[in-house]
């Protein structure tokens, strides 16, 4: 998810990129003394006819969502489970989501495609693993009794809740999502 501080007054990625075009002095200062969290950010942007500084990194989540908030940076890429639920308090705002189609969870929120970033996806799984040489029966009961849970209606709504999209299916289904080419 693409999230940005509320104070940059671009209410979509055209518009931020629009201003980054401008290099409006306001915007310049943002970004050049204040500087993005991830160098993607830029990049991505940059690719696209943006402008701006893209050299800054944190040591995880929490200190480059508080300095989005806090305007010390101007934006960030993060998992939607972590940036979703401060935009949803107003804390942040949300831009955009990185994976190929929109999120249930914030179903407003377009798509870096459809927001004229053609070809760009990131998105992030979750799973259980067991240790190599484990029985195929002890895999399968496993698989079976965690996608039980992950069915369960209130396992899939606080799921939704924290921002993620469950999916219950077989080891042969997800050992094929971790392995799906890269483009």
């Amino acid at each position: 998810m693409l999230v940005i501080n509320n104070d940059i007054p671009a209410k979509n990625v055209a518009e931020l990129i629009k201003l980054m075009k401008a290099n409006s002095r306001e915007l310049e200062l943002r970004i050049e003394r204040k500087r993005h969290v991830a160098a993607s950010v830029g990049r991505t942007v940059q690719e696209h006819g943006g402008g701006g500084d893209a050299a800054h990194s944190y040591k995880g989540s929490p200190p480059a969502l508080t300095d989005v908030m806090g305007g010390q940076v101007s934006m960030t890429f993060d998992n939607i489970t972590t940036a979703w639920t401060l935009a949803k308090a107003g804390k942040l705002r949300a831009i955009a989501v990185t994976t190929a189609k929109r999120s249930p969870v914030a179903p407003d929120v377009p798509t870096l495609a459809e927001s004229g970033l053609p070809g760009y996806e990131i998105g992030s799984w979750q799973g259980v693993f067991a240790p190599a040489g484990t029985p195929p029966d002890i895999v399968k009961r496993l698989n079976t009794e965690i996608v039980k849970i992950i069915n369960m209606p209130d396992v899939q709504k606080r799921l939704l809740e924290l921002g993620a999209e469950p999916v219950g299916n077989s080891s042969e289904e997800f050992t094929g999502v971790r392995q799906r080419p890269r483009s």
